[in-house]
């Protein structure tokens, strides 16, 4: 039998091994928290916790750990082995790219700020469901008789109350957890599968200067041109898809293709990366000397400002920012 107090209930939103890459010499990182607005060293495995985040109910209604085991243990080995050959400018093989293809499309979705967002949309959707659906007595008389007579139950709810409650904002939703997992494991699996057909370019820092990186350290800009009314996809032309892999190297994917190689960048472009990886922070920005995150901060102003959902709704398209 295993010991529930074995299982991991403290659990990384952001892998531990990951956050080591911008440790320093003293095995810290520095971190901006957006949520205290205040600078802070801390030790990377202290660092993007959440209890029991990737925990789901079994059908028995215990604690099934299974999705963060197979992180743990599975997923996020083999990437750390693949970044450690690319960190000593080795370029990955087929192999390791999908190693790491599988990596970073978990990350991106098994963050607070991928949950929050998925949790907010699945809300709004079932709001305006109910409001349309549910918009006068008629209609919901006839959903009632649609449903008894499916399922044989007879429904005790006066039609017109029902009505004054959605006009009211009386109904409550939940949305479960298990949706945000379900979506995640789903999602990754799509983005996976894009992100090993695209071009990969491992963008090295020049000397004197470092990448630094977020607890949501997926980040995607639109293309030159882009309108700045629709929505940006992997796949929208020219999109930078950008995920920082050490203070030393940025893996860049933008448009399909087979080529893979180092490219050499400057200053400019350096902190151009390192700015949106900071606004795509949710709570902590982070770096690995004190000197760049505050820096960093002070260019994009972060403690000014709040996170912007990645999704918006847009009638008839649901489009992501």
């Amino acid at each position: 039998m295993n010991n529930q107090n074995s299982k991991p209930i403290k659990q990384h939103t952001v892998s531990n091994f990951y956050l080591k890459q911008f440790s320093n010499d003293e095995g810290m990182i520095w971190i901006f928290d957006r949520k205290r607005s205040e600078f802070r060293k801390q030790r990377p495995r202290d660092t993007t916790i959440e209890k029991d985040f990737y925990t789901f109910i079994g059908k028995q209604g215990n604690k099934d750990y299974a999705l963060e085991e197979i992180m743990g243990k599975e997923i996020e080995p083999k990437a750390a082995s693949v970044i450690r050959k690319i960190n000593q400018n080795q370029l990955p093989n087929h192999s390791d790219k999908e190693i790491l293809a599988i990596y970073m499309a978990f990350q991106e979705f098994r963050t607070t700020s991928y949950r929050e967002d998925h949790l907010k949309l699945q809300k709004e959707i079932r709001e305006i469901f109910l409001k349309t659906k549910f918009c006068n007595k008629e209609n919901v008389e006839r959903l009632f008789k649609q449903y008894e007579e499916g399922t044989g139950e007879k429904i005790k709810l006066d039609a017109q109350e029902v009505v004054r409650m959605v006009r009211k904002n009386e109904i409550q939703i939940e949305i479960p957890k298990e949706s945000h997992l379900e979506a995640m494991v789903r999602h990754s699996e799509i983005s996976y599968k894009i992100f090993i057909s695209l071009d990969w370019f491992f963008l090295i820092a020049p000397k004197g200067t470092s990448f630094s990186t977020s607890d949501n350290p997926f980040s995607l800009i639109p293309g030159k041109n882009h309108s700045p009314n629709s929505g940006v996809g992997y796949l929208s032309p020219n999109s930078e898809k950008t995920f920082p892999l050490s203070p030393k190297i940025t893996l860049m994917m933008i448009n399909k293709g087979n080529r893979m190689e180092f490219r050499n960048i400057n200053k400019e472009m350096t902190r151009s990366i390192n700015c949106r990886s900071v606004l795509n922070c949710k709570n902590y920005a982070i770096a690995r000397d004190e000197a760049l995150i505050k820096k960093l901060i002070k260019i994009t102003k972060i403690n000014e400002t709040g996170r912007q959902s990645r999704f918006k709704l847009q009638f008839p398209l649901l489009s992501r920012r």
